[in-house]
């Protein structure tokens, strides 16, 4: 608010004569009126922000003291004045380190989504970035193109967000070194979306951990992202689970990437919808890798029972675990 404060003297400054006392004695009366206005001014300022963000936000903001900064704002606090004012607070700190987008039913308004692309341009303070359950927002494309240029953020998840620029985000995983962590769940993609990311993750050398967890994976789309984590060499963590589709037939792309990868220490494929066949599709797959650790997969169809596969293809999984006592194999999805 101290800008505003000379903003306004800025502008009387236009009426005043050019002579040496007038502007001395502007100058005085400049001081004076910004010892009693100021602190006004500043009132009005956090009074404004505590009725969007509650009062411990606002006061950790205020103090420089917050740190994860859960955003859940009514539809009305998404436009004009109290944006201005949030974004004006969240420029000064360099406290937040995590910011936690949950609307609700709202969305954020293209004007949220471009000032928090101007946000995360300059800032070095914010590590990790969640968005949970935006429709229509577009924010994607202004996160894509901010963290092109941002050198901090390690964590981006869309949570129940859909992804509308897949290619502004894949262009953003060809340029950015800091990123670690990438999660894009609970939201139906079809191929497409697929294609147009690939290229951006199989030319990314920092990513680690890759969440894709209930996204309904069709054909085309598992086989792309699975060629490009088949010779991808920063991932360790890879997170497919709850794609209730990947069956019997799709398994093989996963078996494919197993084969291939020598970088993946966890792969999680809960909840998936396969058999005895595909389990023995995972098991041959996994005799020619040497690098996982843990493999944790099951099928919903049975919750998680282990009675979902055969005594044989439960004995023949154990036994490959005793002859690789680096690999751990979890048929329990926990």
């Amino acid at each position: 608010m101290p800008i505003l404060c000379d903003n306004m003297m800025n502008s009387v400054l236009d009426f005043i004569p050019n002579d040496t006392s007038y502007l001395n004695n502007f100058q005085l009366s400049c001081k004076l009126f910004k010892s009693i206005i100021q602190p006004r001014l500043d009132e009005i300022y956090w009074r404004t922000l505590e009725k969007i963000l509650g009062k411990k936000n606002c006061e950790g903001l205020k103090n420089n003291t917050l740190k994860n900064f859960y955003w859940s704002i009514a539809a009305e606090d998404y436009c004009g004045k109290k944006i201005l004012y949030l974004f004006d607070a969240l420029k000064k700190n360099t406290s937040i380190v995590s910011i936690d987008f949950d609307p609700g039913d709202n969305s954020l308004s293209l004007e949220v989504a471009e000032k928090l692309g101007e946000l995360l341009k300059t800032n070095t303070t914010i590590t990790s970035l969640k968005f949970s359950y935006h429709w229509y927002s577009f924010c994607d494309t202004y996160i894509s193109e901010a963290l092109k240029v941002n050198k901090t953020l390690k964590t981006l998840c869309f949570w129940g967000t859909e992804i509308y620029d897949a290619e502004a985000m894949s262009d953003m995983l060809k340029v950015n070194t800091t990123l670690e962590e990438l999660e894009i769940s609970e939201q139906e993609y079809d191929s497409w979306h697929w294609y147009l990311l690939a290229p951006g993750l199989k030319a990314n050398k920092t990513l680690k951990t890759l969440k894709l967890w209930s996204v309904w994976f069709d054909e085309d789309g598992l086989s792309d992202i699975t060629e490009v984590i088949k010779h991808n060499t920063s991932i360790t963590y890879l997170d497919l689970s709850s794609n209730y589709n990947i069956d019997d037939d799709l398994i093989k792309y996963i078996a494919d990437m197993i084969r291939g990868n020598s970088t993946l220490k966890e792969l999680y494929l809960r909840s998936i919808k396969i058999t005895d066949k595909g389990a023995m599709c995972l098991h041959d797959a996994l005799i020619e890798n040497n690098t996982l650790e843990t493999i944790s997969f099951c099928s919903i169809d049975e919750e998680c029972d282990i009675d979902r596969y055969s005594s044989e293809t439960l004995r023949r999984l154990n036994e490959l675990s005793q002859k690789k006592p680096h690999l751990t194999i979890n048929t329990f999805g926990v």
